[in-house]
């Protein structure tokens, strides 16, 4: 899944989302917040911020 926030405003409906019926209570997401500069490899590296687990990324393909 990807979502865009383009305001301010957006990131704090990005922050609050929460998947309906999809989890369990026991279940959490991992998600990896980057920004979009044109390096793709940074950007989901270097300047990518986690929520949940910091999961190891296969950037082979970004770099």
């Amino acid at each position: 899944m990807e979502l865009k926030a383009a305001q301010s405003a957006g990131m704090q409906t990005l922050f609050s989302f929460r998947p309906g019926n999809h989890l369990s209570d026991s279940e959490e997401l991992d998600i990896l917040v980057h920004p979009e500069t044109g390096n793709d490899l940074k950007d989901h590296t270097e300047h990518a911020l986690w929520l949940g687990e910091k999961l190891e990324l296969n950037t082979k393909f970004l770099q």
